[in-house]
C-alpha cells in the first residue's frame, strides 16, 4: 500500500525505488528478490499500477546516522524532510529498485480489510481476487 503522492510519482517515473524502513523484519525485508512484480495499491484505494523489481538491498543494525546517510545516497527515494526525521528510529531497511512501470488503465478495487502494508500474492490467492492477469 502507497500514499497518494508516492504511488502517483512511481507511476509517472519521478520516484524510482520504493523503500520500506521497520523498526522490526518484516515483509518485504528479504523476501523480495529481482524480478518480483509488485502491486501499486493505494492506501484505502484501488490497485493502480504494477512494477517490475530490478534490484534490491537489505539493511539492518540501523541507527539514525545510517538511515540519514541511505537518504542522502539514494536521493531517488524521493522522501520528504518529515518523512525522514519520522523514521530516523528505523532499525531495517528494503530498498526497491523499480523498473517497467505499468499504470493500470482502469484500477482494480480488491477487498483487503487488514492493515498490511505488504502482502506476498500466490497462485491461488490472486485467483481468488481477480489478479491472476496482472502477473
Amino acid at each position: 500500500m502507497l500514499h497518494k503522492g508516492p504511488l502517483t510519482n512511481i507511476l509517472l517515473g519521478k520516484k524510482t525505488i520504493e523503500s520500506r524502513f521497520t523498526k522490526n523484519k518484516c515483509l518485504p525485508h528479504t523476501k523480495i528478490k529481482v524480478d518480483d512484480i509488485i502491486l501499486l495499491k493505494e492506501s484505502s484505494g484501488p490497485i493502480r499500477g504494477k512494477v517490475q523489481v530490478s534490484k534490491v538491498l537489505f539493511f539492518s543494525n540501523l541507527n539514525p546516522k545510517k538511515v540519514n546517510t541511505l537518504f542522502s545516497q539514494y536521493p531517488q527515494i524521493k522522501a520528504d524532510p518529515n518523512f525522514v526525521l519520522k523514521k530516523g528510529d528505523s532499525k531495517f531497511a528494503t530498498l526497491i529498485f523499480l523498473k517497467k512501470v505499468q499504470p493500470l488503465k482502469k484500477p482494480i478495487y480488491i477487498n483487503k480489510k487488514d492493515r498490511r502494508a505488504w502482502v506476498i500474492l500466490d497462485s491461488p490467492t490472486q485467483q481468488s481476487l481477480g489478479l491472476s492477469s496482472l502477473s
